[in-house]
């Protein structure tokens, strides 16, 4: 069985974004592959980032289903909807003990 020997090569395309590349050298074949094509610089992924919890929080915020995140028995985020739902406050949501959050389930 032949060996392989592999390459590792990173460069900053005209649009400043980084491209990796791998490249095996087999006996009688090269094969080349891109990873991360069009990743940006971490600025521009924070930003992204950014962008995205916000879409999301605006998407769960403006739910009209009622959602709780629960962590360990406990309620740690609920929107405005589980509120009409429930009758109670955001406030008495999340100051709920597991024992009371038990028994509403």
């Amino acid at each position: 069985m032949a060996s392989e020997k592999k390459e590792s090569k990173q460069r900053k395309r005209k649009d400043k974004k980084i491209q990796n590349t791998k490249t095996a050298h087999l006996p009688e074949k090269k094969v080349k592959r891109s990873l991360g094509v069009g990743m940006g610089t971490s600025k521009d992924n924070q930003q992204v980032l950014r962008e995205n919890e916000e879409k999301y929080r605006h998407l769960i915020e403006q739910s009209l289903q009622g959602i709780v995140v629960t962590q360990d028995f406990r309620i740690i985020f609920a929107n405005t909807a589980i509120t009409e739902i429930s009758g109670y406050t955001k406030k008495e949501l999340l100051s709920f003990s597991p024992q009371q959050l038990k028994s509403i389930i």
